[in-house]
């Protein structure tokens, strides 16, 4: 039960500092956002996998 509250809260932080990357990104209009679309795919992907019933 431990290493599953921890994986979560590992994967809430990482979709965290993604989401405020991608706020912060899309506010700074002077120079391009320099987000990789997969690579944000890839961690939701890996968000998607955990199981938190």
């Amino acid at each position: 039960m431990d290493s599953k509250v921890m994986v979560a809260a590992i994967a809430i932080a990482v979709v965290a500092v993604v989401g405020i990357g991608a706020f912060l990104a899309m506010n700074n209009n002077d120079d391009p956002a320099p987000l990789d679309v997969d690579e944000i795919r890839t961690e939701l992907r890996v968000g998607d996998h955990i199981d938190f019933m």
